[in-house]
């Protein structure tokens, strides 16, 4: 007997139990289907996965494009290579072909990267979705909750489907303040905080103040106070911006008419940048929100994963009601 025999044997039982003792049966039905599709954290997390698997197939491709190239070289100058040099040049490309595989397992493999990264990133949002079904069910008193996106359900009618309430429940942090008259609230952004020497080199810092401050600039919710006006007003107070902290910030907003700012700082590890983004109110300097980002030392890169999360900072932002 299959899972799904199982279960519809104890949907039944359940029912005919109900039935006997004259209670009426409470259900409901959920499109699980549909509400990760529409479950907005659950999509972030698929995205940044989405991000991890692009650069792996990049670092996959660029692997096998070497490996290509030294094969096609040897075969070129084998015949003017002796013993020896065919040996070590063999050899050369077998160790580039171990390292390819073991690359290949450490990613896809049953204990690899991508199973790792898809519990970490996927797990806690399911569990969510389960919590607020949960939660749901016994506010609402449902004895029975199905999912109608299984092959189980042939038909569930419209009335007894609760998907909308999952998914605005889930989403309730996600609020458009569009639809809330009178409120564009200014914020203020740094210059994110340089933590060693290339990213100080690379003056990533500014760099990242520009791109979150490009990926703001059509914000609905925000009023972007301009780079000018915060690097003046550090300048005429004379902080620099590896002396900023959340108390310099909060002044300098203060002066500047800012509601919220953000501040952040940046470091590189090996190939790759690493930033973190901090969102604060500036009257009572509480922080409200903060995202990570990490991309490879490479322009375009670190410009799509920096305005990603500018934009998640922005999509999550739950105005003051």
């Amino acid at each position: 007997m299959n899972r799904k025999s199982g279960l519809l044997i104890l949907v039944v039982l359940f029912l005919w139990f109900t039935q006997l003792q004259s209670k009426e049966l409470k259900v409901a039905f959920v499109d699980l289907d549909r509400v990760m599709r529409e479950y907005k954290d659950f999509q972030d997390a698929q995205r940044e996965l989405n991000s991890l698997i692009a650069e792996w197939e990049r670092k996959r491709d660029s692997l096998k494009a070497v490996i290509d190239t030294m094969k096609r070289n040897y075969e070129i100058e084998k015949p003017m290579l002796t013993d020896e040099g065919k040996a070590e040049r063999e050899e050369r490309i077998m160790k580039m072909e171990t390292q390819y595989r073991k690359y290949i397992l450490s990613i896809w493999g049953p204990n690899g990267e991508l199973k790792k990264k898809t519990r970490e990133l996927v797990a806690p949002y399911s569990e969510n979705v389960n919590r607020v079904i949960k939660e749901i069910a016994n506010r609402e008193e449902y004895d029975l909750i199905l999912n109608s996106s299984s092959d189980m359900v042939i038909y569930a009618g419209e009335k007894y489907d609760i998907t909308d309430e999952v998914i605005m429940e889930l989403n309730k942090e996600y609020v458009e303040v569009a639809q809330i008259p009178g409120i564009k609230l200014k914020l203020a952004i740094f210059p994110f905080i340089e933590e060693d020497e290339q990213s100080r080199r690379s003056q990533l810092g500014s760099r990242l103040e520009t791109l979150f401050a490009s990926a703001f600039k059509n914000s609905n919710k925000f009023e972007l106070i301009s780079n000018s006006a915060v690097i003046s007003e550090m300048q005429r107070q004379n902080i620099r911006a590896e002396d900023l902290d959340v108390v310099k910030c909060k002044q300098i907003g203060l002066l500047l008419g800012a509601k919220y700012f953000i501040l952040g700082s940046v470091k590189k590890s090996g190939e790759a940048v690493q930033f973190i983004a901090e969102l604060y109110r500036i009257d009572t300097g509480e922080k409200i929100m903060e995202v990570e980002g990490e991309a490879p030392n490479d322009q375009s890169a670190l410009d799509q994963e920096a305005i990603q999360k500018a934009k998640t900072i922005d999509q999550r932002f739950k105005a003051e009601q």
